[in-house]
């Protein structure tokens, strides 16, 4: 055997979720993936970037960019959102003027930016309220 085959191979015996970064896929396992048939020959993007190069995923892109008038709705929301006290995705300041940057919201009841509903499970990204430093860290 060729020691790419035999590096196949001692891929093969790891599980595929410990080949990347959480929820990402690395360059090799999209070349394992399209070695045994699992999937698609990995794109020229994914070669590109290799490993995974946020450090947090998010089920929604930018959301440490996320900033603006808020409206907090019940149904058919923008964003479904978790408040916690520790290790958020994003913390944010309230504000009452000028949400001009990252984690600076202001809530408002009418012309939003975009809308939130508060849940307590199956949330898009998780907020802590905080009163100075706002964004991601």
């Amino acid at each position: 055997m060729t020691r790419r085959a035999l590096s196949l191979l001692a891929l093969a015996s790891l599980p595929l979720a410990s080949l990347g970064a959480a929820g990402c896929r690395s360059a090799e396992a999209s070349e394992l993936s399209a070695a045994v048939g699992l999937g698609a020959a990995p794109t020229a993007e994914e070669v590109e970037l290799g490993p995974c190069t946020s450090a947090n995923p998010m089920t929604k892109p930018g959301v440490c960019q996320l900033h603006g008038k808020v409206k907090i709705v019940t149904a058919f929301p923008k964003y479904k959102v978790k408040i916690v006290n520790a290790f958020p995705d994003i913390k944010v300041q309230k504000v009452t003027a000028f949400p001009d940057g990252p984690g600076k919201w202001q809530f408002v009841d009418s012309f939003p930016d975009f809308t939130i509903q508060i849940v307590d499970a199956f949330p898009d990204f998780t907020v802590q309220y905080v009163n100075a430093f706002p964004g991601c860290n």
